[in-house]
């Protein structure tokens, strides 16, 4: 989603990992390095018309730099922003770099803000595009046009494709400052009296005065020889003196406790954002947590799908295969059966006499039939649905119930042929036990005598006659 190459009337910009280079249209060439710190300012150099220029950026907690100090003169710039990135106030004639609101880029010409993937309208709040990894799941993503969960405040979304983790609170004191603080904001206003008292003693006794003297101290000396002449006024000179130096004193104590007491809040303040931090950085981190699951769980899903799909489909080739099998066996077997029925009515026709061929029609009569044997009309057949048709009226290509006399197995088979006899038949009547040992039902069929017929008890086919 990062941006390589723009292009528009002001020039080439090419963007790098922490560099802009611009290539202006009259040829001459800018460009703007960033040094950022972790939790802390950004160092920004530019180098234009031949001269180089050094800023730093302090941003938000979100990313966003609202001011800039110039590294030379120190001058300060500043501006702001609402919370969804619309320009507040008057912005500044001139800011180092082209980033704004959490580090985009906007587009000059149509007040858009450029964010990794996406193109973003602070006026509204929104991007233009959809997001191109949201999570319906997630009740805050429902809008996929929405920036940073509509929390601006609290998320940042710099990429254009998901809320960013937040950003650790800067600390603007030191150990030593804060232990000094709690230190001085401790003592009481009785603990600096009696230092004072302390002070005006030695001061108002002249202990200070004749351990300055010892000290080589000329002006302590010269002062204790002026209250040895005159008595009472050197002691009024001390008390004043002691009067004087508990009076700095004290304003000391409370400028320290003032600065003492700033630094605490200061604490106070970094630790309330810590934990606030510390809070934010937990839902974040739970909220990717759920996300990821969530994938996991869409990406289980998607095999299992594609799983079940490619078995469905490697079922239907096999059942395709299996039929294909099927079809070739039974085309082989009704031609086995078809060749097998031909030679039984050719080895019929060559038994009898010839008178017998002749009257029959021979090879010109009888409409040419050379296979006498048949049913008579009227002889219903079984079709593969179940249904039962009469002889004469099956045709050709029809599907009838066959079953194989050697695996007893029965299938439908396309019918190959028909046979029509003409002129004198012997005709023979056949009783059909059709429930077995079951009941005494029976049926009777008609048919030439030369029609053969299988015996299951003989494993062999016996002629009707």
């Amino acid at each position: 989603g990062n941006r390589l190459i723009k292009r528009d009337p002001a020039g080439t910009t090419l963007y790098l990992p922490g560099t802009e280079v611009r290539l202006k249209p009259n040829g001459a060439v800018e460009a703007t390095r960033y040094y950022a710190h972790t939790a802390g300012p950004t160092m920004v150099r530019t180098a234009k018309d031949g001269a180089i220029t050094t800023s730093y950026l302090l941003a938000d907690n979100n990313g966003t730099a609202t001011t800039a100090v110039d590294a030379a003169t120190q001058a300060v710039t500043r501006r702001k922003f609402t919370p969804f990135g619309d320009a507040r106030g008057t912005a500044p004639a001139v800011w180092p770099g082209k980033k704004a609101f959490v580090g985009g880029e906007t587009d000059e010409s149509t007040g858009l803000v450029h964010l990794g993937a996406r193109e973003y309208d602070p006026a509204t709040g929104r991007f233009l595009s959809v997001d191109p990894i949201v999570d319906y799941n997630e009740a805050a993503q429902q809008n996929p046009y929405a920036y940073a969960n509509n929390s601006p405040v609290t998320f940042s979304d710099p990429a254009g494709q998901a809320i960013a983790p937040p950003v650790m609170p800067i600390k603007d004191f030191t150990d030593a400052e804060a232990a000094w603080a709690n230190w001085a904001n401790g003592r009481s206003a009785l603990d600096v009296a009696l230092d004072v008292a302390v002070g005006i003693l030695k001061d108002a006794s002249g202990y200070n005065d004749i351990k300055s003297c010892l000290g080589g101290d000329w002006g302590a000396c010269a002062g204790l020889a002026f209250e040895a002449a005159l008595p009472f006024a050197g002691k009024a000179k001390r008390i004043l003196k002691a009067l004087d130096r508990a009076w700095d004193a004290f304003n000391s104590w409370m400028g320290k406790l003032k600065l003492a007491r700033d630094i605490l809040a200061r604490v106070e303040r970094y630790q309330q954002a810590m934990a606030k931090y510390a809070e934010d950085l937990a839902e974040w981190k739970r909220q990717i947590e759920e996300a990821a699951e969530r994938a996991r769980k869409l990406e289980e899903e998607a095999a299992a799908a594609r799983r079940a799909a490619q078995e469905r489909a490697a079922a239907a080739a096999r059942k395709a295969e299996e039929a294909k099998a099927t079809a070739a066996r039974q085309a082989k077997e009704a031609a086995a059966r078809a060749k097998k029925a031909d030679r039984h009515g050719k080895s019929s026709k060559s038994a009898e006499p010839k008178k017998a061929a002749k009257n029959d029609g021979g090879d010109g009569g009888g409409g040419g039939c050379k296979v006498r044997n048949s049913f008579t009309p009227g002889t219903e057949v079984v079709m593969a649905d179940g249904s039962a048709k009469p002889i004469e009226d099956v045709e050709i290509g029809e599907q009838v119930l066959a079953t194989d006399p050697e695996t007893g197995t029965t299938t439908a088979e396309p019918v190959s042929a028909r046979i029509v006899g003409e002129g004198e038949k012997h005709l023979v009547r056949i009783t059909v036990d059709t429930d077995g040992d079951r009941g005494t039902a029976s049926e009777v069929i008609t048919a030439t005598d030369g029609h053969p017929f299988w015996v299951p008890e003989l494993r062999r086919w016996v002629d009707a006659g």
